[in-house]
Order: C-alpha cells, then sequence, then structure tokens
C-alpha cells in the first residue's frame, strides 16, 4: 500500500513540476515578444468554388427567407 501511495505522489509532484516549468518558459516567451509556435508554411485556404447545384432544401429555405422577407416590408 506504501509504495502505491508513494508511486501517486511522485507522479503528481511530477506533473506539478512539469506544468510550472511549461507555464513560466511561455510566460518568460510571451514577456519577451518571441512566438512559441513557428510560422505555419500551409497556405490559407481560400474560398471554395460552389460546383453543386442547390439542393431543394436549400432552395425552400431561400424561398421561405424572402418569404419572409416580405412580410416584414409589407407590414412596414
Amino acid at each position: 500500500m506504501v509504495p502505491l501511495v508513494l508511486f501517486i505522489v511522485v507522479i503528481l509532484l511530477t506533473f506539478v513540476v512539469g506544468c510550472f516549468v511549461v507555464g513560466s518558459v511561455i510566460v518568460e516567451a510571451r514577456s519577451n515578444g518571441r512566438p512559441m509556435l513557428p510560422e505555419d508554411p500551409r497556405p490559407e485556404p481560400g474560398p471554395q468554388p460552389a460546383t453543386e447545384p442547390a439542393t431543394g432544401r436549400a432552395r425552400a429555405l431561400a424561398v421561405a427567407a424572402g418569404v419572409t422577407e416580405r412580410r416584414e416590408a409589407a407590414e412596414a
């Protein structure tokens, strides 16, 4: 029982000390103005072209939205 408790305590202490070290490194890097991660070499994703025709549900939603807008315009 004692070895198990000692093992758990050592693991928890190692975790806490590791978190403290990593946190202090991050705080120091931010205070010096250094980025923590290198720049991502991948290009930014651009807008995707619409290759599929609108589905029936999308058309129905568009019609419903247009009808709602017309009702609001008629009430005003």
